[in-house]
């Protein structure tokens, strides 16, 4: 008895967004400055220039689009970066920029991420939701490479 009520109390399947939901342009950013800007301005533009990522200390690089999640970025180029929510909310994904403790030349979709005003002016980004506006070097030691099938 006990498990036909289980039954019937359970939630219905929900399916999950899909990545292309996380791939709508981001917002334009004011303080566009690095190769990238055009792209940032025209995120449509057929042959929109990507930026360089390179994670340290492994030295692996990729090409993130202007309109497309580093971390998305980052499994499309089969390199595995923490993640959990893809939302900004768990910090599962967070890291650092080596820019000399200026801000990361990235800008997000949602206006507070789950990181603070003081984090952000630090250098730290979430992958799972910042969009690439220059070149960049991010700290992450747990990246691993996948195999792209």
């Amino acid at each position: 008895m006990v498990a036909r009520w289980r039954k019937m109390r359970r939630a219905p399947f929900r399916r999950p967004p899909s990545a292309f939901a996380l791939n709508r342009p981001p917002p334009d950013s004011a303080n566009v400055s690095e190769p990238c800007a055009d792209a940032a301005r025209d995120t449509h533009a057929p042959g929109a220039p990507a930026c360089r990522i390179t994670l340290a200390p492994s030295g692996w690089q990729f090409d993130a689009p202007p309109d497309v999640p580093i971390l998305l970025a980052a499994q499309a180029a089969g390199v595995r970066l923490p993640s959990l929510c893809r939302n900004g909310t768990c910090r599962a994904c967070l890291c650092r920029a080596q820019t000399g403790g200026a801000p990361a030349p990235v800008t997000y979709r949602i206006e507070w991420p789950g990181m603070s005003r003081e984090e952000k002016a630090e250098g730290w980004l979430l992958p799972c939701c910042a969009y690439a506006r220059g070149e960049l070097v991010i700290d992450a030691p747990d990246a691993v490479r996948v195999a792209l099938c």
